[in-house]
């Protein structure tokens, strides 16, 4: 017996249902967005070495990051979703927390935003870093970043960041059920705990909230074990 069938306004509750669970996860983001003054933003070392980086500009401390140094970098869809959605609410004065995914999956600096979001070739001392400069198009959208606290040395674990409750689960989401559309994996740190860091998700940025920087700046100020 199909329940569906015999009883057709089911269907309609159920697409009812299913469509004000996508608007309120975009309205959520939305307003999430819009109020906010702080993020996340990922580097993936095997597109842009950011190791290298560290070890060779040890006291510098203006980093540029941009959304093509992460490997999804190429997926259209995200793209536009950043240049046109998110980073555009990034200001000068925002707070950053630098994620690199690497054996080590976490925090590496913390800094704020020095300037509003550009395009711009990327700068000649810099280019040298990017695995995949023959790709690159002539202007890419970047961020300069004043780094504060580097510790590229002692990063702080993905896991960590878990146990400590200031970010999802690191590994692949697993939803209870299944839905007639689930969200690719590359966005579900952005729908999942909105405002936590994403310790799998594969958005190069997402705004986090005001108690994760908080409790960020807490563990790496008293030292913690991480």
């Amino acid at each position: 017996m199909n329940p569906v069938k015999e009883h057709p306004e089911w269907s309609l509750y159920l697409v009812y249902i299913f469509l004000m669970w996508i608007f309120s996860k975009y309205i959520s983001v939305a307003l999430l967005i819009r109020n906010i003054r702080w993020w996340q933003m990922k580097i993936e070392p095997s597109e842009f070495m950011i190791h290298k980086w560290f070890v060779e500009n040890p006291e510098n401390t203006m980093f540029t990051w941009s959304p093509w140094q992460l490997t999804h970098r190429t997926n259209m869809l995200l793209n536009s979703v950043q240049r046109d959605i998110i980073i555009p609410y990034v200001k000068k004065g925002d707070k950053v927390i630098l994620w690199v995914h690497d054996k080590t999956i976490g925090i590496y600096a913390v800094g704020s935003v020095d300037e509003d979001p550009f395009y711009s070739n990327i700068n000649s001392k810099l280019i040298q870093y990017y695995t995949n400069d023959g790709k690159l198009p002539p202007e890419i959208l970047q961020v300069k970043i004043k780094l504060s606290v580097i510790i590229h040395n002692n990063p702080i674990s993905s896991v960590y960041c878990y146990k400590q409750g200031i970010a999802n689960k690191p590994g692949p989401i697993k939803y209870p059920r299944r839905l007639p559309f689930e969200p690719p994996f590359q966005w579900s740190g952005f729908f999942n705990n909105p405002g936590k860091l994403d310790a799998y998700g594969w958005m190069p940025i997402k705004p986090i909230w005001k108690d994760i920087w908080e409790n960020v700046l807490e563990i790496i100020q008293f030292g913690k074990l991480y």
